[in-house]
């Protein structure tokens, strides 16, 4: 059976493992979804080694500390521009409009 002391070691050993592979996957991140009160100073202290974010993107979904999806949408108008000025270049280069 392990003493105390070997136990500690291996978990040490486990946590600087999973830090380093977190280190390089950068993808564990943590959104704190919540409403600001002023009344009440309750902040969750962030976890060692994640990144504590206000926003972060999910299955294409952008989420948000505030649960609102302002940041969801501007990024969708966004990226619909883009596309559309794109096919505009396109159609001013001749592009065929094809149904």
């Amino acid at each position: 059976m392990m003493g105390l002391s070997e136990c500690e070691g291996i978990s040490m050993i486990l946590s600087a493992v999973l830090i380093q592979y977190n280190k390089m996957m950068l993808k564990t991140k943590e959104v704190v979804f919540r409403r600001p009160n002023p009344r009440l100073s309750l902040h969750p202290s962030p976890l060692p080694h994640i990144e504590q974010v206000k926003v972060a993107k999910l299955l294409g979904v952008v989420l948000s500390e505030r649960l609102h999806f302002d940041d969801h949408v501007f990024g969708v108008l966004k990226v619909c521009s883009q596309r559309m000025y794109l096919l505009k270049l396109l159609r001013a280069q001749g592009l065929p409009v094809s149904q």
